[in-house]
């Protein structure tokens, strides 16, 4: 005699909030099952790989931007310092006059 097929649970395209009362069988939830991405479980720990990709992409975006941000802050600097030289040289001048 065959065993009776699991229980599927009747989603909609919503997601899981959606199911019928019944649920999962245990230990599937956060497990590809039967085409339906589930949930993890509060016993599964730790990141996906694509968790720690976009994390990554969004590390590198911010240090590209942050290290344009410096070469912007550093031409400034010397542009401040340049203009503060030649302030400092025409009050000489005057001051001499």
């Amino acid at each position: 005699m065959k065993s009776p097929a699991p229980h599927v649970p009747d989603c909609r395209p919503g997601g899981l909030d959606n199911c019928r009362p019944g649920g999962l069988p245990s230990g599937l939830q956060g497990r590809l099952y039967r085409g339906l991405l589930l949930r993890k479980t509060l016993d599964e720990k730790g990141f996906t790989l694509a968790e720690i990709a976009v994390a990554l992409g969004i590390f590198s975006f911010a240090l590209v931007s942050m290290l344009g941000l410096l070469s912007v802050g550093m031409k400034s600097s010397r542009t401040a310092n340049v203009q503060t030289a030649a302030t400092n040289l025409l009050a000489s001048i005057t001051a001499d006059i």
